[in-house]
């Protein structure tokens, strides 16, 4: 649901002078071409480019000209900056979603965070165990949260939230083994109840028996003019927020929530990435393609997945999860009209990590772009083979093409090829 990211922070920084912050240390070497490779393997800080490109460096500051790495004279072009990469300080350990208390925003974000409290249309989030962080976030901007951890019997709060939102607010209830949803006019909650309007009478349910809140769309909230930034929180998961500026003195990240008007800190330590949202990228997986086809060795045909594995699950290449992106079987092949409104094509390829988990063995692909009938790119990928961005140009290409081919073996055995963050940028 992410795929619009980086004019506003033009807009954003456009009055704002610079500002200096070390948030981790940044490699030596002045050469892009020199750490192009390195930023991703030795997990260090630095910037994707809407071209693919990585540059290496810490974040050093924001001045009206873009964004400033260490390492680097010259500061990036915001409106050229996809995403920001930073430095691990410290191991952290991966929340485990399955247990711990979950905030769900409109944008598809999941933030493994318990709600303290809900007044006056904010929430106050605990990122962890007592003591740990807090953030505030306006209850517009949440799609629904869950307050504990789930059991046998709760799918049903699952399956409603991956329908439309409802019409009005929905509170489950636990009943036994079972979860109860009751509509109304969700009003707050605290350390004791849940609060809850019904046909015009407050009402409230102790919260130890409630399990989660869908919320109903409120027509009366403004929205943003600009889509918000998603900032990945180690071990914690994602938040939609606007970044707003660093501080040298806190050593912290100042943020913004949609629809928030204050600005709030996160420790620098705490950001995993930021990726920008831009009105220059199409996600292929928000684009209807002109034609798909799969052709198996035995059996049925197997349709791409749009942001989800072709084995069902998130796309994954390497240990990293992919929130956009395509996931398709071997000897597939997806056509796109393009009209020559394009500048380039990029996307991480590889076999998802879904593949090992395959009785049938771990694949081979071969990975082939045409533009136009002209072969761009063929790549063979096996489960040796690393995850590889690839950045390709489209100008005045009428027709992009991707197929995915059977490998060595000959085979589609295992075969779970991702296009992962497959997108099209606009001149």
């Amino acid at each position: 649901m992410i795929g619009r990211r980086t004019r506003f922070i033009e807009r954003m920084l456009h009055a704002r002078a610079v500002l200096t912050l070390a948030l981790s240390a940044a490699f030596s070497s002045p050469s892009r071409a020199q750490d192009a490779g390195r930023a991703a393997s030795e997990g260090g800080a630095g910037a994707v480019l809407l071209s693919g490109e990585r540059v290496a460096g810490a974040l050093a500051g924001v001045s009206d000209a873009g964004l400033l790495l260490a390492g680097h004279d010259e500061p990036l072009p915001a409106y050229e900056v996809q995403e920001l990469q930073f430095a691990a300080s410290s191991a952290v350990s991966a929340a485990d979603f399955a247990k711990e208390a979950i905030v769900y925003f409109h944008g598809g974000e999941e933030l493994a965070a318990r709600v303290l409290d809900v007044e006056e249309g904010v929430a106050r989030l605990r990122l962890g165990d007592d003591g740990a962080p807090e953030i505030r976030v306006p209850v517009n901007a949440i799609a629904a949260f869950r307050l504990r951890e789930k059991h046998d019997g709760d799918d049903i709060f699952d399956e409603h939230l991956k329908k439309e939102p409802p019409e009005a607010d929905t509170l489950y209830a636990r009943r036994g083994a079972t979860l109860i949803p009751a509509t109304g006019t969700f009003r707050g909650i605290d350390a004791a109840y849940v609060r809850l309007e019904r046909g015009g009478k407050p009402q409230r349910l102790a919260r130890r028996l409630a399990y989660g809140m869908i919320f109903a769309p409120v027509a009366s909230a403004q929205p943003e003019t600009d889509p918000p930034a998603v900032f990945t929180l180690r071990g914690r998961g994602q938040i939609p927020a606007y970044l707003a500026g660093v501080d040298a003195t806190s050593a912290a990240i100042r943020i913004r929530l949609p629809g928030a008007k204050d600005e709030q800190e996160l420790a620098a330590g705490a950001v995993e990435r930021i990726q920008f949202a831009s009105d220059r990228i199409v996600f292929l997986s928000d684009l209807e393609p002109a034609q798909a086809v799969h052709v198996p060795v035995v059996g049925r045909s197997i349709p791409h997945a749009k942001d989800r594995s072709i084995a069902g699950g998130p796309l994954k290449l390497g240990g990293r999860e992919y929130r956009r992106g395509l996931g398709v079987r071997s000897h597939s092949r997806i056509e796109y009209a393009l009209g020559g409104a394009y500048a380039r094509f990029a996307a991480v390829i590889g076999l998802d990590d879904s593949a090992g988990d395959s009785t049938a063995g771990r694949g081979s692909v071969t990975f082939i772009v045409h533009a136009d009938g002209k072969e761009l790119l063929r790549r063979e990928v096996d489960s040796s083979t690393n995850p590889e961005t690839i950045s390709l140009p489209m100008d005045g290409v009428l027709k992009l093409v991707l197929e995915v081919d059977f490998g060595a073996d000959r085979l589609d055995l295992g075969d779970h090829a991702d296009w992962a963050s497959a997108r099209l940028t606009k001149p």
